[in-house]
């Protein structure tokens, strides 16, 4: 099933809020959610993983009473999903041949909603689920008949939600004793169960049987080579700009993990010893990133907040290569990361980035949280920079003034004189928008407006029109209200 939108009710700050899954430029479906603190990217990721049994910090299942925004109304995450022919067919020969009163005729199975509810009084039932054909022609009797024939077929095909975290579980930080993983790998170690399979070993009993054989003295260094080779591979691959070196040491029945950097003549080092933004990055690399590089990850959704923590700017931009190439496959993932990071924005294509922030409702008194897509034709990386995360640049005051520019010259093509920058800052700024003509101009005092002076200072940056932080924010306030 594809996921068209998802529909977040009452939850938080978020009072009513929709978010459509489209397919970027790049076949892709990652989606960025950029905001300043307290905007409400992570409340958005945790409506998302609402049913995925998330807890808070302190052990308690989500949601919690004050989670609710109205105590009066029921919590709602609605997945809107679009069924394939294929599936639909499926669905009428498999599920509904018991449903006597069907007819495929007057029936409209494409489209379903998968609803999952919350109500603050009903403390016994943590959750409601139903799912609603919602197109169906038929009557409310035979519609109830065939939703409740089609409940297991449509969860069965529904979205898995991960909200992944770089937590002691998905570190190999200490010693792993061999017998106790080989007995049950999944539970004792997932990256390192991802490990023999990035080495070609993904069943239990694969592992079972090649661990089996450590035993001798060859078979244990061809297995630590294996390993070696698979994961290094795996993880050079994607931090191209940081090459290391992955080994594997196996003795007295346990296996511990080591990383070298090939460009240090420094000694190996385990997991714990390296840096908080090292082992973060390896963690997803080994979980996650693993997994779907051995086709294991399929139909999730994957909620990743603020990923770019402990990592420098560089390992930011790898990371978000990454969580755009987990879903480019034909494997139906779809990835939201929340960040304040502007190295997690995507350069390439800015309609992969959402607005998150807080405004006022004025019906309730409260805050609430929305969002807004960039265009992808007219949002820049420096204009989604300073309306995201309130940082002005002389890029994007470059980007103003040419717009503006040309768009005096387009009133007028046959007025050759709209091309000269002084007539321009003259006519636009000073009469037109009626700015103070209170800026140098080529070292002669009040001869041009702010807006120019600044642009000036840009591209002909000297002693005598050096512009401040506090005027280029200004400067790029009044030709945003000009637009």
């Amino acid at each position: 099933m594809k996921l068209i939108s998802v529909q977040i009710l009452n939850y938080r700050s978020i009072k009513d809020l929709t978010i459509t899954i489209d397919e970027l430029t790049d076949k892709s479906y990652t989606y960025g959610l950029l905001g300043v603190n307290e905007a409400g990217k992570s409340t958005l990721l945790k409506a998302l993983a609402y049913n995925s049994g998330l807890k808070n910090e302190k052990g308690e299942l989500l949601p919690l009473k004050k989670d609710f925004r109205d105590r009066s109304k029921s919590i709602q995450i609605i997945f809107s999903y679009r069924l394939s022919k294929s599936e639909v067919k499926i669905a009428k020969e498999k599920h509904l041949s018991s449903v006597t009163s069907f007819t495929s005729e007057d029936s409209y199975l494409e489209d379903v909603k998968l609803i999952i509810r919350h109500d603050y009084n009903d403390r016994d039932t943590l959750y409601n689920y139903d799912i609603d054909f919602f197109r169906l022609n038929a009557s409310s009797e035979v519609k109830e008949s065939i939703e409740a024939a089609l409940t297991d077929f449509v969860f069965e095909k529904a979205h898995d939600t991960v909200f992944w975290t770089p937590d002691e579980r998905f570190l190999i930080s200490k010693p792993i004793n061999l017998s106790q993983f080989a007995a049950d790998p999944n539970a004792v170690s997932v990256p390192l169960q991802n490990c023999f399979a990035l080495a070609g070993m993904k069943s239990p009993l694969e592992i079972q049987e090649r661990i089996a054989l450590i035993s001798e003295s060859t078979e244990r260094e061809q297995l630590k080579d294996n390993l070696s080779d698979a994961v290094s591979a795996h993880i050079n691959a994607i931090w191209k700009k940081h090459p290391i070196k992955i080994t594997f040491d196996i003795s007295d029945g346990q296996i511990n993990f080591h990383v070298r950097d090939l460009n240090s003549k420094a000694i190996a080092k385990t997991a714990d010893q390296r840096s908080d933004g090292f082992a973060q990055f390896v963690s997803f690399l080994l979980t996650i990133s693993a997994e779907n590089k051995t086709q294991n990850l399929n139909s999730t959704i994957l909620l990743i907040d603020e990923p770019e923590t402990h990592l420098h700017p560089r390992a930011q931009i790898d990371l978000l290569d990454e969580l755009i190439t987990i879903t480019k496959n034909m494997r139906n993932n779809i990835v939201f990361f929340a960040t304040h990071s502007n190295y997690m924005a995507d350069k390439k294509d800015m309609s992969r980035n959402y607005k998150v922030s807080k405004v006022h409702d004025d019906k309730d008194g409260k805050e609430v949280t929305v969002i807004e897509k960039f265009d992808e034709k007219i949002t820049t990386y420096a204009g989604a920079t300073y309306k995201v995360f309130d940082i002005p640049s002389s890029d994007y005051h470059n980007e103003l003034y040419s717009r503006l520019h040309e768009a005096f010259q387009e009133r007028n093509l046959e007025d050759e004189s709209r091309i000269n920058l002084k007539n321009f800052d003259t006519e636009f700024f000073i009469k037109h928008l009626a700015l103070a003509k209170n800026k140098p101009w080529k070292g002669k005092a009040n001869s041009c407006s702010l807006p120019t002076f600044v642009r000036n200072g840009i591209h002909h940056p000297t002693s005598t029109n050096v512009y401040t932080d506090e005027e280029l924010r200004t400067s790029i306030e009044i030709m945003e209200a000009a637009l």
